[in-house]
């Protein structure tokens, strides 16, 4: 039975949404109502998300208890756990044990995460193993997300707000209208900007590679754009499609701070390396961070002026496509497409006060096509069926510089390691599941999934020195305990 415990938390003032209509969601591939499914999942309705402001996956894990969500560097993304399953690997070929998955098209890499999320239907957390209908790519489970689809009548919303200590604006624009008594138009835009959450105070150590930062720490800016098209002729026949373009900029990803320095701010005895850890640290869990840029002057292959960044690019899209060509069989089709484009550079040892040693920069790119096809009875009959069939045909070029520090490493060359891995992923999987329904109040279901998975991975290593043969100076041992704070946007107020 469904557990719709993210109305349990947002308090009484939920508890009529509940109970005066039945939530439907589909779990299962099919529409079916919220309490008959055995699957145990957290069901956020339109009223509960704009009720609550709710505008990222960070959102999400406040309603659905045993969801949490983290951020990572580089081209890894944001990292999702559910009831302590999750995927820790520093690796962005991995796909993700929970999957996110967006008006039926499935996202197993963490930086679609960042995407963000407005003018939503209804969000299902899935909580447990969900591979029979969704997949290799969910062990840990599935956060479900369906955005909202075109009305019968004219629809005109205009959203605003601004977050005081973030100093972030943040805009929708969402229009809706049926062009006929059976073609509908939904066109939605979100944009956002923000200074961030956190302060920074570093200032940096001269002639160590450091650079000044922005005062702030956190922030970021980017917008939305998302199309839909539904058509439906007949009760037997209707089509959806769904086209999204995503532009954001994230500063400073994956910055962590010290929140604890049991053995002072200065380098331990001997150390080679200037203090990495600013004087002024004072190494608690508040709004103050330290950490610095890096200064072309050390890196002269680093962009925008040495700042960290991680811009993203996706476009991606589905048809939908459902067919009754008898009363009680409906056959489905999923066509998705996935286009990802991401930069970013990074202070890799997140110093505070001198240079880092080294520097990183990533360049990621993934092309994704997808095709499902489904078949569901619906008799009144005690036995019911569905059948499908999954394609997938992945394209990922990652390539990652580094960069080493000429103030502390002079002797080294500017680029000490570039590699590239291309890697190509091919995979169809066939499923079905057969559900006995003796008697009203008991179902037994049984299914199964068989899957066929291909992947190529070509290595091309262009570095001057590999890093296992560089000779350098010992890295400075930095004993306290670092603790994330993750930079992310808050509720609007």
């Amino acid at each position: 039975m469904a557990s719709l415990q993210a109305q349990e938390a947002s308090g009484s003032a939920a508890e009529p949404e509940a109970s005066s209509r039945e939530i439907i969601v589909t779990a299962r591939k099919r529409e079916e109502s919220a309490l008959e499914v055995p699957v145990i999942e957290t069901v956020l309705t339109a009223d509960t998300i704009e009720r609550a402001a709710i505008t990222s996956i960070d959102d999400i894990a406040k309603f659905a208890p045993g969801l949490q969500v983290g951020e990572s560097v580089l081209s890894i993304g944001t990292q999702v756990s559910l009831r302590g399953i999750g995927t820790s690997a520093f690796d962005p070929g991995v796909d993700q044990s929970v999957s996110l998955n967006i008006d039926g098209l499935s996202f197993s890499q963490g930086l679609a995460f960042q995407s963000g999320t407005f003018d939503l239907a209804q969000i299902e957390v899935l909580k447990g193993p969900q591979a029979l209908f969704f997949g290799k790519s969910s062990p840990g489970g599935v956060i479900s997300i369906r955005t909202a689809d075109p009305r019968d009548d004219l629809e005109v919303i205009v959203r605003s707000g601004y977050e005081f200590e973030a100093n972030e604006y943040r805009g929708e624009l969402i229009l809706s209208a049926p062009i006929t008594d059976t073609l509908g138009i939904r066109l939605a835009g979100m944009g956002y900007n923000g200074d961030g959450y956190f302060r920074n105070r570093a200032i940096g150590l001269a002639g160590t590679g450091a650079k000044r930062p922005d005062n702030r720490l956190g922030g970021g800016d980017g917008f939305q754009l998302r199309g839909t098209v539904k058509f439906e002729p007949s009760s037997a026949f209707d089509a959806r499609l769904k086209l999204n373009y995503v532009e954001d900029t994230n500063e400073y990803p994956g910055a962590v701070q010290l929140s604890s320095c049991p053995e002072g701010t200065a380098p331990s005895a001997g150390n080679p390396f200037p203090r990495p850890i600013d004087p002024n640290d004072d190494c608690k869990l508040d709004r103050s961070i330290y950490l610095v840029d890096l200064d072309p002057a050390a890196f002269p292959l680093v962009v925008r002026r040495g700042q960290q960044f991680n811009d993203k690019q996706q476009t991606f899209g589905t048809l939908e496509m459902n067919l009754s060509p008898v009363e009680d069989l409906t056959l489905s089709s999923v066509t998705g497409y996935y286009d990802l484009s991401s930069t970013t550079q990074f202070n890799t040892f997140q110093t505070g006060y001198a240079g880092p040693g080294l520097a990183h920069q990533s360049f990621y790119d993934r092309a994704e096509f997808t095709q499902e096809i489904r078949l569901n009875s619906d008799f009144a009959g005690p036995l019911n069926f569905t059948a499908g069939a999954f394609y997938q045909n992945a394209d990922v070029s990652l390539l990652q510089p580094v960069f080493g520090n000429r103030t502390v490493l002079p002797a080294s060359r500017t680029t000490l390691s570039k590699r590239v891995n291309n890697l190509d992923i091919e995979s169809w999987s066939i499923f079905g599941q057969l559900r006995f329904r003796p008697v009203e109040t008991l179902e037994l279901a049984v299914g199964g999934r068989y899957t066929d998975e291909k992947r190529g991975d070509e290595v091309f290593d262009f570095s001057p020195t590999p890093l296992s043969r560089l000779q350098c100076p010992r890295l400075p041992r930095i004993p306290s305990l670092l603790r994330s704070r993750s930079p992310t946007r808050r509720p609007m107020t």
